[in-house]
């Protein structure tokens, strides 16, 4: 199929045409999952989201509005939208016990696995300890690595909340995270995982 643009495989995906709904959701399934799972911190819930969200797409075509904002912005809105009803309705937070037992007593894993697995649940834990709001700016801009006019759109706030909310979770977590990294910046620390 010759690349289409994704406002035209919306239209014929809600009009039934598979292909363009499989080209769709392989063009955003692992972005929209990275973003629900981070917020989330949970698999299953992430997966839950990334598919509602792709069923929104569908079966609500005509709410998109391509001069009100990209698709991207888009689609990341009905994520967000569906991970904070989510978290909202559960606060989940993760714990060893989500993780596998035999990770931490198996002989034959290297050293440097085991710190890396540790460091990305003190990374998770402290993300999971941030106020919503910050967190999902922080998952936007860093991970996601969209702009703040980006986010303005999907956060439904101005360019000046997106940049607070940012400073803000970015000083919460360089507090959380104070004992692991030795300067300035969680993120040089966070991006390794």
């Amino acid at each position: 199929m010759l690349y289409q643009s994704d406002e035209v495989l919306l239209k014929k995906a809600s009009k039934g045409e598979e292909a363009a709904f499989i080209a769709l959701y392989e063009r955003y399934k692992n972005r929209v999952f990275s973003f629900s799972y981070r917020m989330l911190n949970s698999i299953e819930k992430a997966e839950d989201v990334t598919q509602d969200c792709f069923l929104f797409l569908i079966k609500n075509p005509s709410r998109f509005d391509s001069k009100r904002s990209s698709f991207i912005t888009y689609i990341y809105s009905i994520a967000r939208n569906l991970s904070l009803k989510c978290f909202n309705s559960h606060n989940y937070e993760l714990s060893v016990s989500d993780f596998e037992e035999d990770y931490y007593f198996s002989p034959a894993l290297e050293l440097k696995q085991v710190l890396d697995k540790e460091l990305s649940l003190v990374i998770e834990k402290a993300f999971s300890r941030l106020p919503s709001n910050q967190k999902e700016v922080l998952i936007l801009t860093e991970y996601e690595e969209l702009s703040l006019s980006e986010i303005a759109i999907i956060t439904t706030t101005n360019i000046g909340v997106v940049k607070s909310r940012l400073h803000r979770g970015r000083e919460n977590l360089r507090k959380l995270l104070l004992e692991y990294y030795s300067n300035n910046n969680p993120f040089t620390l966070v991006r390794k995982i």
